[in-house]
């Protein structure tokens, strides 16, 4: 219930769109790390980060990536915006955020394919 009211009020009164990209980043990893998928939220989120991807640093863009997949957000335009962040900063990433990118993009399109 404390997840689902602070999504629903973060979705109420627009102030979604006052946090930072690196913080909605960690927003969305912390819902999905407890499971809670509030479609309107992460409607938002897609919106918010994807637009700003390009500010992101490495991590956030991973983890980013990671609660989309866990929670089953399978948004093509997403994932494209993640594979077009990982072509242009492939070279920056740590071992573990490329395994976890490539994990999220190969399950997206295994996704797309079915």
């Amino acid at each position: 219930p404390l997840f689902e009211a602070l999504a629903a009020n973060l979705v109420a009164s627009g102030k979604l769109q006052n946090l930072s990209p690196p913080l909605a980043t960690e927003l969305a990893w912390g819902f999905a790390a407890a499971r809670v998928h509030h479609s309107p939220l992460f409607a938002q989120l897609e919106e918010l980060c994807t637009s700003h991807l390009q500010n992101l640093e490495t991590e956030d863009v991973a983890g980013l990536a990671w609660s989309f997949i866990a929670l089953g957000r399978r948004d093509p335009r997403v994932f494209q915006a993640l594979q077009d962040y990982v072509d242009r900063f492939a070279g920056r990433f740590r071992a573990n955020e490329l395994r976890m990118l490539n994990w999220a993009l190969a399950t997206q399109r295994s996704a797309t394919q079915i």
